[in-house]
């Protein structure tokens, strides 16, 4: 009898992902247990913290394939370029894989993760529980076109692409693969019979430090009435906690000016967080943190989801029900008291 390890195949494309793997590694036996494999996606975020980056992947595999960013395959307008990198890709997966090797993988929404999808037989897809947004959202036709003409050539399953109304940035990449098994990440609720998977909570110490993790606020298509909203948000939250506590602002990836406007807001008491990767590896190495606080990141869920007292204030700045829909599609599988009140009375409550 052979005592040959199973190979799993860890597919990083994001700097969340990173993290995620780095987590399953640190507080499991896998590598005991399976013969671990990645395959890298260079994205152009990891240009100044690559050996960040390399850091941490020493510390999942020493089998790591790489792809450069200029050798990505994306749904993009150039056609002919993106099917000629997907077919290097599918040639790079026969080399260095076995379809029969478990992947596991975060990303749905890329053409290089639809590759992988489509390549090995026994894909694990992990993401975060959420009410579908198709009800609120309209089908971008051009874009899934276009992504279906390469996924043709490319011998993919067909997509479709959602967006939600109203924005420009938030969509949603629906396919129907039944061979994907699919777990959710903290998944708590018990409404559904889902599987998940769920994370040790750190034990949290005390502390006078309060993060705020950044949006693209200033990107966005906002009424006046609503930056307004914005700023007083933030500027309440230094009021309530300036004489006792450090804040500390951790950016997002696209965002511009965000960090100027609200130093000067915290008068110059905002301290940029830098040599992490990104909100969650801070999270990960830091357990002395009081309060977090965003309009509605992603972070502030991952911030939850690991013990934290974590809040958000998009319901008290957007009046628009589609968008608050697709901000309630992220945070679902939350508690009530996560939500901040509409006059941002209530930031010392506890989640």
């Amino acid at each position: 009898m052979s005592n040959k390890k199973q190979t799993i195949v860890f597919s990083i494309a994001h700097v969340y992902d990173l993290i995620f793997f780095y987590r399953i590694v640190k507080e499991t036996n896998i590598k005991k247990e399976y013969y671990v494999k990645v395959i890298f996606f260079v994205h152009t975020f990891f240009n100044n913290k690559m050996e960040l980056a390399k850091s941490l992947l020493s510390k999942i595999s020493n089998n790591i394939t790489y792809v450069d960013s200029n050798q990505t395959p994306y749904y993009q307008k150039n056609i002919f370029k993106n099917i000629y990198l997907g077919i290097k890709l599918k040639k790079l997966l026969r080399k260095n894989f076995l379809k029969s090797d478990t992947v596991l993988m975060l990303d749905k929404t890329h053409l290089h993760s639809h590759i992988i999808i489509n390549f090995f037989k026994n894909p694990v897809l992990f993401q975060i529980f959420g009410e579908t947004i198709d009800k609120f959202s309209q089908i971008r036709f051009l874009k899934t076109l276009v992504a279906n003409l390469i996924n043709f050539f490319l011998n993919n399953s067909p997509i479709k692409i959602f967006q939600l109304k109203n924005t420009k940035t938030v969509e949603n990449y629906v396919s129907n693969l039944k061979h994907v098994k699919v777990l959710y990440i903290n998944y708590s609720s018990s409404k559904n019979n889902l599987k998940g998977i769920s994370f040790s909570r750190p034990e949290i110490t005390s502390s006078n430090k309060i993060v705020i993790f950044g949006g693209r606020y200033l990107g966005w298509d906002l009424q006046e009435e609503q930056l307004q909203k914005v700023r007083k948000y933030y500027l309440s939250i230094y009021k309530e906690f300036k004489n006792k506590f450090k804040f500390y602002y951790i950016a997002h990836p696209k965002e511009k000016d965000e960090f100027e406007e609200l130093n000067k807001i915290f008068e110059n008491n905002l301290n940029l967080v830098e040599n992490f990767l990104n909100s969650e590896h801070y999270l990960v190495e830091n357990n002395d943190i009081a309060y977090c606080f965003s309009i509605g990141s992603t972070s502030s869920l991952s911030a939850y989801k690991m013990g934290f007292n974590s809040k958000v204030s998009y319901r008290s700045i957007f009046q628009d029900d589609e968008i608050v829909k697709g901000f309630d599609s992220i945070f679902e599988d939350t508690d009530e008291s996560i939500h901040i009140n509409n006059d941002f009375s209530d930031l010392r409550k506890e989640t």
